[in-house]
């Protein structure tokens, strides 16, 4: 109701932008990554590429990303979340 009757406040903002797709982003990537290591042990650079059915190169490049956010650790060979 409160939506109908004033629309989308955020809009009005200067700083409002639209955000992009979220299908086939790094986003998207980062997100199955995120839920392949939540699921179960620690896992390989090449298990997370089985699981998430992505690019190689694009699920590397996000986990190195990840890793350097503090969102997961690499220990060893394997990453994981703390």
């Amino acid at each position: 109701m409160l939506k109908q009757a004033h629309g989308n406040p955020n809009t009005r903002s200067v700083h409002y932008t639209r955000q992009s797709p979220f299908e086939n982003s790094n986003r998207q990537v980062r997100g199955m990554i995120i839920k392949a290591l939540v699921k179960g042990p620690p896992l390989t650079a090449a298990r997370i590429v089985k699981e998430t059915g992505m690019d190689a190169e694009r699920v590397r490049k996000n986990l190195d990303q990840l890793a350097r956010e503090g969102f997961i650790v690499k220990k060893k060979d394997r990453y994981l979340i703390e």
